[in-house]
C-alpha cells in the first residue's frame, strides 16, 4: 500500500509541474493572447491535484510499565571467613634414641660393680645425682602418701622419662638404681623412682593392686611435668622391680612405651645382664603413648 501511494504522489507531481511550466512559457511570451494565459491559469487551477501528504500513519501510544527493578550496587564486601581444619599427626620435639651416650656406665657391668645387691639409703643418691628431688605422692587408690625420687628433664626438647623400680627386698632408695639415674641424667632424661609399698615384709609390696597403682601414679606425675615426652615412658626393674615392670605394662599398657625386666647377676656370662646393654635396648618394644588419667597429689619432702 505504501508503494502505491508513493507512485501516485510522483505521478501527480510531474503532471502539475508540466502544466505550470507550460503556463510560465505562455505568460512570458509577449505575443501571447492575454485570454489564453487566463485560460491556462483556469486550467491549472481546475486540474491541479493537491499533493498528498505523507502516508497516513497511526500513532500508537504504548505505555511500558516495567516491573519494579532493584538496582544492586556492587559492593566489595569481605568474603565469608572460611575455616580450614588440618588434622595432623601429633609431633613431639625429641631426638632419636640412637643419639644417647653411655659414658656414665663405663666400668659398670653388674650391680656389684657399683654396690651390694640390696644396699639402700638416700645419702648416696643425693651425692650421685645433682638436682634430685624427694617428693610424696598421694595414692589415687587409698589416699596414702608414697615417696618418690624425681629428676626433672633438661634440654631444649621434650625428653623421655625413665621409671626405676626397686627390688622387693629393698625400698625406693636402693643403690642399684643409681647407675640408671646417672645414665638418664647424662642424656637429659627425666627420672622417677617410686616407692610401691616398701619391701617384701608387707603383703601389699609384692605386686598388689595398690603397689601397681603407686607406679601408675608416679608415671602420671612424671608425664604431667614440663619437658617430658609422654609417649616415651620406659620402665626398668630389677628382680621384684622387674616383676612390677611387667605388671604395670600388662595392666596399664597405655602408659608405657617399653619395659626392661631383669634379675640379679649370676656367675654365668651368658645370663648376666649388663646395665649398659639393657639401657641400650630401651625402646626396642613399642607400646601405646602414656597418658595421665588421674590427678595425683604431690608434696615435696625436702621443703616440708
Amino acid at each position: 500500500m505504501g508503494d502505491k501511494v508513493q507512485s501516485l504522489q510522483h505521478g501527480g507531481a510531474l503532471f502539475v509541474l508540466l502544466v505550470v511550466l507550460m503556463a510560465m512559457i505562455a505568460i512570458s511570451d509577449d505575443t501571447a493572447d492575454p485570454s489564453v494565459a487566463a485560460s491556462i491559469e483556469r486550467t491549472v487551477a481546475e486540474t491541479s491535484v493537491p499533493l498528498p501528504t505523507t502516508a497516513p500513519t497511526t500513532t500508537v501510544s504504548i505505555t511500558m510499565t516495567a516491573a519494579p527493578t532493584t538496582m544492586l550496587a556492587a559492593v566489595d564486601e569481605p568474603a565469608e571467613p572460611t575455616t580450614t581444619t588440618t588434622t595432623a599427626s601429633p609431633t613431639t620435639r625429641h631426638r632419636s634414641l640412637a643419639s644417647v651416650t653411655f659414658e656414665s656406665l663405663e666400668r659398670i657391668d653388674t650391680i656389684q660393680d657399683y654396690t651390694a645387691l640390696t644396699t639402700q639409703g638416700i645419702s648416696r643418691w643425693r651425692r650421685s645425682i645433682d638436682g634430685l628431688e624427694e617428693l610424696d605422692l598421694v595414692s589415687t587408690a587409698d589416699g596414702t602418701e608414697q615417696p618418690v625420687l624425681w629428676l626433672p628433664p633438661r634440654g631444649d626438647h621434650d625428653q623421655p622419662v625413665l621409671v626405676i623400680l626397686h627390688s622387693w627386698s629393698s625400698r625406693y632408695t636402693q643403690h642399684a638404681g643409681i647407675p640408671f639415674a646417672q645414665w638418664a641424667q647424662e642424656n637429659g632424661w627425666a627420672v622417677i623412682a617410686p616407692e610401691f609399698r616398701g619391701k617384701n615384709d608387707d603383703a601389699n609390696a609384692v605386686g598388689s593392686e595398690l603397689a601397681v597403682q603407686d607406679v601408675a601414679d608416679a608415671i602420671d606425675h612424671a608425664v604431667a611435668q614440663e619437658g617430658v615426652d609422654a609417649s616415651r615412658v620406659f620402665v626398668v626393674g630389677y628382680s621384684g622391680g622387674g616383676m612390677m615392670a611387667l605388671l604395670v605394662a600388662g595392666q596399664h599398657p597405655e602408659k608405657v612405651a617399653a619395659v626392661s625386666s631383669w634379675g640379679h647377676p649370676t656367675t654365668s656370662a651368658t645370663s648376666t645382664p649388663s646395665p649398659s646393654r639393657t639401657a641400650s635396648g630401651i625402646g626396642a618394644t613399642s607400646g601405646r603413648p602414656a597418658s595421665a588419667t588421674r590427678a595425683t597429689k604431690v608434696r615435696s619432702r625436702t621443703s616440708a
